[in-house]
């Protein structure tokens, strides 16, 4: 039995973006274990040090292999839920900048948090692309026209 990391179709922005998603997730998994338990705050219990950073980690691998996959419900949900992300932060974005929204303060950006924006924003744009996209559409017409043949 072998398994197959990636559909034989999924173009090459399809593979890096889905082993990027992972590996983004991958990414606050550790994160999110390395606060909540070098913290010894009272709020970072099994939920926050155990129980979220597995949940997330595995939902995030579940997406990043439906998408690696050329499952068209995974892409295509995740294209909406990321286009209404992306118009809210485009909306949103200047006026916390202008430092309109929240406490006032100022974000504080680190060499570590450039490089995760970075990295989103490369998932992004791959996922995005016109081969990623026309690759999906393509599936989806093609799957569309054969079971209505059927």
């Amino acid at each position: 039995m072998t398994v197959r990391l990636f559909d034989p179709e999924a173009p090459f922005t399809v593979r890096a973006g889905a082993t990027l998603m992972f590996s983004i997730a991958l990414w606050a998994f550790l994160q999110q274990v390395a606060n909540a338990w070098v913290r010894a705050e009272p709020m970072h219990g099994v939920w926050s040090g155990i129980v979220r950073p597995i949940l997330g980690l595995a939902v995030a691998a579940f997406w990043a292999w439906g998408i690696a996959h050329m499952q068209g419900i995974y892409y295509w949900g995740w294209v909406a839920i990321n286009s209404v992300a992306l118009f809210t932060v485009a909306i949103l974005l200047p006026f916390q900048w202008a430092g309109l929204l929240g406490s006032g303060q100022r974000q504080h950006w680190t060499s570590v948090s450039i490089l995760e924006g970075l990295a989103i924003l490369l998932m992004y744009v791959l996922l995005f692309s016109r081969p990623s996209l026309k690759a999906f559409w393509n599936r989806s017409k093609s799957r569309g026209t054969t079971q209505s043949v059927v």
